[in-house]
């Protein structure tokens, strides 16, 4: 991809990892950015992609089909960079890579293993920056995860001045995050985006996460906790997965509000507590939209025949869905409505349902970007957790700074040009230093090189069979 020599432009790359699938975000910025001005990200709609299986499939343990991280996903990264970033960019952009709900549900020790695996690749194989592993390559907090959603969603629409309710149904969970118009200072999370000069602009924002609640790990409990064969859940006459859809949105309703009455803590209708304006995200948006908002078109399709839905809907090239979502569809809106309406008391009319803003496609990710660019360019940002810590998270690191434009070499064979340009430049020292000695003073030399060396008992390799490195195993590690 071309661009303007007269513009610098900063890229970053942005990972989240799902248990499913991961998907790659890339974002930029001017560099030119004038004092006191925050930083403006840019994006396209080609510039984001889906990589699957996703990073639980390399889990210890759940790799069944011997899959292999490297060259089925962490590569596949790469090389989707490489298609956007330009080649002379790449070496001094940075990569983030944040694993999500569905992916903390695994077990502890192996997802610590993958991400170290994840930060060994991309440190030692790729042209990416990738300098501090705690930093750049973990789990994301989901109360983190959940404010730079709220900071996405109302820094693309513009009203960060007066912010918007931001909602957002997930795989792995719920998330609910306004700025509290009472004193909840204990519980806030501090968002500062520095212009570089005295007037940073600082938001307080309190999220609210319900880990368990998201459409897959719920469906899991779902299905669990049926006592047959028998999913009213699924329209009638769909198999799948050793069930029979039955077609029964009451019995379903009933059966999901059992889960989603866990956040009946937290009511978003109040306006004299809360901004009332809300704009919800994600699976939200998919799976409301897909029944045009009218929970009599969702009763309506769950008590359909599966046999009419694949030859009306499934044929219906303006239809976006694929047939996994009319699969999960009954269920997945039967979620949706209950948690925005018994869960939060709103009702849908209220609620604005983004899927994109101002051609940018929703993800937290931009959040996340936008965080570490106003601290590179203007440092003294970043979240900070409550406003009690002295700690300010997802900004920039000293340590990594972006190198500039035509002054940066290769991370993966610079070491190695040091060190053969350093030994040629001491082997001519050594030969020019030689020839100045004169031919009496070279030849003393060279016999005293001889006597010294060539004239001894010459050494005996040591043989394999002679000595095996299992020797030392009890003393050192090799």
């Amino acid at each position: 991809m071309s661009e303007s020599p007269d513009v610098l432009w900063n890229y970053i790359v942005v990972v989240d990892a799902g248990a499913e699938i991961s998907q790659v975000f890339i974002y930029r910025y001017n560099d030119n950015v004038e004092q006191g001005e925050v930083v403006k990200l840019e994006t396209q709609r080609d510039w984001s992609t889906q990589i699957a299986p996703g990073l639980a499939t390399f889990l210890d343990g759940k790799n069944e089909s011997n899959l292999d991280l490297e060259k089925d996903h962490l590569e596949a990264i790469d090389a989707f960079t490489k298609s956007i970033v330009p080649a002379d960019q790449m070496r001094r952009t940075p990569l983030f890579l944040h694993s999500t709900a569905t992916l903390r549900a695994e077990q502890k020790k192996p997802r610590h293993k993958l991400m170290q695996q994840i930060c060994s690749y991309f440190k030692d194989k790729s042209e990416l920056i990738v300098e501090d592993c705690q930093n750049q390559i973990y789990e994301i907090v989901p109360e983190m995860e959940a404010s730079l959603g709220w900071l996405t969603v109302n820094s693309l629409k513009g009203t960060l001045d007066k912010s918007e309710t931001f909602l957002e149904l997930a795989p792995g969970n719920v998330q609910a995050v306004f700025e509290p118009k009472e004193d909840l200072k204990s519980k806030t999370y501090r968002i500062r985006l520095n212009g570089g000069n005295s007037d940073a602009k600082s938001y307080d924002v309190l999220p609210k996460v319900y880990e368990g609640l998201g459409v897959l790990t719920l469906r899991q409990k779902y299905v669990d906790d049926l006592k047959g064969p028998e999913d009213p859940c699924m329209p009638i006459g769909l198999e799948l997965n050793g069930h029979n859809g039955t077609g029964n949105y009451e019995e379903c309703s009933k059966a999901v509000h059992q889960y989603v009455k866990k956040i009946d803590d937290l009511d978003l209708d109040q306006d004299e507590k809360y901004n009332h304006k809300v704009v919800a995200t994600n699976m939200f948006t998919k799976y409301i939209t897909a029944v045009d908002g009218n929970i009599d078109k969702l009763k309506a399709f769950c008590e359909s025949n599966w046999s009419d839905i694949e030859r009306d809907r499934l044929t219906d090239a303006k239809e976006s869905l694929t047939v996994a979502d009319f699969q999960e569809l009954c269920f997945g809106a039967t979620v949706a409505f209950d948690v925005l309406q018994d869960g939060f008391s709103l009702k849908i009319n209220d609620i604005e349902l983004v899927k994109e803003i101002n051609d940018v496609p929703y993800s937290w990710t931009y959040g996340r970007a936008l965080v570490y660019a106003c601290d590179e360019k203007h440092p003294g940002g970043g979240i900070q957790p409550n406003s009690a810590s002295n700690i300010w998270y997802l900004g920039s690191n000293p340590s990594m700074a972006r190198p500039q434009l035509g002054d940066v070499a290769s991370r993966l064979d610079s070491g190695s040009h040091r060190l053969y340009g350093g030994l040629v430049f001491l082997g001519a020292l050594l030969l020019v230093v030689y020839l100045l000695l004169g031919k009496t003073r070279r030849h003393q030399i060279s016999q005293g090189i001889w006597k010294r060396f060539g004239g001894r008992e010459k050494y005996v390799g040591v043989r394999h069979d002679d000595f095996e490195l299992d020797e030392l195993d009890d003393e050192y590690e090799v």
